[in-house]
């Protein structure tokens, strides 16, 4: 089985499932936005969004990157496992491509995102 980890690295928590998975013998990879720099990304790929050097431009560069590493990695894997929030505006877009590709998944809410009874 394949599975593949978006979007956000919610203090460390998808590294240390990637890490976990990948010991287990399944092969699994991430594709991270806006994560934090304390982690080990051997098997992931992760594109910062936030206090970039050449502000929009970089950030329009690192969203079309993301978005290339997403949809690859949608086409490589059997499963998505989506963590985190729907909140970041970037991220609206990848859904709809998981939907277009029919790919099984779950959602697993971390942190403040579990405490928002709407959601």
């Amino acid at each position: 089985m394949k599975v593949l980890i978006l979007p956000s690295n919610v203090a460390s928590m998808l590294a240390i499932t990637l890490d976990r998975l990948n010991k287990a013998g399944i092969e699994a990879r991430a594709v991270f936005i806006d994560t934090n720099l304390y982690s080990d990304y051997r098997q992931s790929k992760a594109f910062q969004l936030k206090g970039l050097k050449y502000g929009l431009p970089h950030k329009v560069y690192n969203a079309a990157l993301f978005y290339k590493e997403v949809i690859n990695g949608i086409r490589w894997a059997d499963v998505i496992h989506w963590c985190g929030s729907f909140s970041f505006p970037v991220l609206n877009m990848v859904m709809p491509i998981i939907r277009m590709y029919k790919k099984p998944g779950l959602v697993e809410l971390v942190g403040s995102d579990i405490r928002i009874p709407e959601v």
